[in-house]
Protein backbone atom coordinates (compact mmCIF):
# COMPACT_ATOMS: atom_id res chain seq x y z
CA UNK A 1 0.00 0.00 0.00
CA UNK A 2 1.28 3.46 -0.85
CA UNK A 3 2.26 5.76 1.97
CA UNK A 4 -0.30 8.38 0.90
CA UNK A 5 -3.28 6.04 0.91
CA UNK A 6 -5.25 4.27 3.60
CA UNK A 7 -8.10 1.84 4.03
CA UNK A 8 -11.49 2.79 5.39
CA UNK A 9 -13.53 -0.04 6.91
CA UNK A 10 -17.17 0.42 5.93
CA UNK A 11 -20.57 -1.19 6.09
CA UNK A 12 -22.49 -0.51 2.86
CA UNK A 13 -26.21 -1.10 2.48
CA UNK A 14 -28.08 -1.73 -0.75
CA UNK A 15 -31.78 -2.55 -0.98
CA UNK A 16 -31.16 -6.27 -0.41
CA UNK A 17 -27.65 -6.62 1.00
CA UNK A 18 -25.17 -5.37 3.55
CA UNK A 19 -21.51 -5.39 2.57
CA UNK A 20 -18.68 -5.04 5.07
CA UNK A 21 -15.28 -4.35 3.57
CA UNK A 22 -12.41 -1.98 3.03
CA UNK A 23 -12.20 0.96 0.62
CA UNK A 24 -8.87 2.48 -0.40
CA UNK A 25 -8.83 6.25 0.07
CA UNK A 26 -5.94 8.13 -1.56
CA UNK A 27 -5.07 11.34 0.23
CA UNK A 28 -3.65 13.07 -2.86
CA UNK A 29 -6.93 12.69 -4.72
CA UNK A 30 -9.36 13.17 -1.84
CA UNK A 31 -9.42 15.94 0.73
CA UNK A 32 -7.50 14.56 3.71
CA UNK A 33 -8.64 11.03 2.89
CA UNK A 34 -12.25 11.54 4.01
CA UNK A 35 -14.71 8.80 3.08
CA UNK A 36 -17.47 11.32 2.31
CA UNK A 37 -15.29 13.08 -0.28
CA UNK A 38 -14.50 9.75 -1.91
CA UNK A 39 -18.15 8.65 -2.07
CA UNK A 40 -19.32 12.02 -3.45
CA UNK A 41 -17.02 12.00 -6.49
CA UNK A 42 -19.23 12.38 -9.55
CA UNK A 43 -16.65 10.88 -11.93
CA UNK A 44 -16.54 7.51 -10.13
CA UNK A 45 -19.37 5.05 -10.82
CA UNK A 46 -17.96 1.87 -9.25
CA UNK A 47 -16.49 1.57 -5.75
CA UNK A 48 -13.74 -1.05 -5.33
CA UNK A 49 -14.28 -2.96 -2.08
CA UNK A 50 -11.53 -5.18 -0.66
CA UNK A 51 -12.12 -8.09 1.72
CA UNK A 52 -15.85 -7.83 1.04
CA UNK A 53 -18.35 -9.84 3.08
CA UNK A 54 -21.89 -9.81 1.60
CA UNK A 55 -24.91 -10.48 3.84
CA UNK A 56 -28.56 -10.89 2.83
CA UNK A 57 -30.76 -8.39 4.64
CA UNK A 58 -33.79 -10.63 4.17
CA UNK A 59 -32.38 -13.84 5.64
CA UNK A 60 -29.61 -12.23 7.78
CA UNK A 61 -27.17 -14.82 6.44
CA UNK A 62 -23.83 -14.47 4.64
CA UNK A 63 -24.10 -14.74 0.86
CA UNK A 64 -20.40 -14.74 0.03
CA UNK A 65 -16.99 -13.29 0.77
CA UNK A 66 -14.64 -11.95 -1.88
CA UNK A 67 -11.12 -10.58 -1.85
CA UNK A 68 -12.32 -7.85 -4.23
CA UNK A 69 -15.58 -6.63 -5.73
CA UNK A 70 -16.75 -3.57 -7.64
CA UNK A 71 -19.98 -2.04 -6.39
CA UNK A 72 -22.07 0.31 -8.52
CA UNK A 73 -22.65 3.51 -6.52
CA UNK A 74 -26.19 3.75 -7.91
CA UNK A 75 -27.30 0.75 -5.81
CA UNK A 76 -25.89 2.11 -2.54
CA UNK A 77 -28.53 3.38 -0.15
CA UNK A 78 -26.23 4.30 2.76
CA UNK A 79 -22.74 3.79 4.13
CA UNK A 80 -21.60 3.51 7.73
CA UNK A 81 -17.92 4.23 8.30
CA UNK A 82 -16.63 1.70 10.81
CA UNK A 83 -13.11 3.10 10.74
CA UNK A 84 -11.99 6.14 8.75
CA UNK A 85 -8.63 6.05 6.98
CA UNK A 86 -5.49 6.68 9.01
CA UNK A 87 -7.19 6.32 12.37
CA UNK A 88 -5.99 4.10 15.14
CA UNK A 89 -9.45 2.97 16.19
CA UNK A 90 -9.47 -0.65 17.24
CA UNK A 91 -13.11 -1.11 16.11
CA UNK A 92 -14.23 -0.88 19.73
CA UNK A 93 -12.59 -4.19 20.52
CA UNK A 94 -14.51 -5.86 17.70
CA UNK A 95 -13.05 -7.61 14.70
CA UNK A 96 -14.43 -7.00 11.23
CA UNK A 97 -16.16 -10.39 11.40
CA UNK A 98 -17.87 -9.31 14.63
CA UNK A 99 -19.19 -6.29 12.75
CA UNK A 100 -20.56 -8.56 10.03
CA UNK A 101 -22.38 -10.66 12.61
CA UNK A 102 -23.94 -7.59 14.28
CA UNK A 103 -25.48 -6.19 11.11
CA UNK A 104 -29.04 -6.66 12.40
Amino acid sequence: MEEDSALAVVKIFTRDMAIVGKIMITEKEYHKGRLSDYMNRSDVLFIPVQEAHVISLETKTPIESRVFLLLNKNVIEWVIPIREPKTTDELGGMTELDIIETHE
